[in-house]
């Protein structure tokens, strides 16, 4: 895979940023923020996976977690290839927190 099949204009080897923890946390703030993460993951793959349907209200408030959570724990200069990546997925999240 390239960047051109994520629609993003690197070279190959290009260098597009780093990967720290943002400067207005703390490590643990980082940590903790990052387990909330992998927790509301774990109740918002099956769902997606399960196909379009009526979200459970658990499900809902889990997908509105993730949108909020993700921006600040992903690897900002990655950010726009996990949304190239995941686009049915981000697509879904927003879907069912609008539902």
């Amino acid at each position: 895979m390239t960047p051109k099949d994520f629609q993003q204009p690197h070279a190959i080897h290009q260098v597009i940023g780093t990967y720290e923890i943002p400067s207005h946390l703390s490590r643990q703030q980082f940590i903790e923020l990052r387990e909330a993460l992998y927790r509301v993951y774990d109740l918002t793959m099956p769902a997606f996976r399960s196909g379009p349907r009526d979200a459970l209200p658990e499900v809902r408030d889990a997908a509105r977690s993730f949108l909020q959570l993700f921006p600040q724990v992903a690897e900002q200069p990655l950010l726009l290839y996990y949304q190239a990546a995941g686009r049915e997925f981000f697509a879904w999240l927003r879907a069912i927190i609008s539902a």
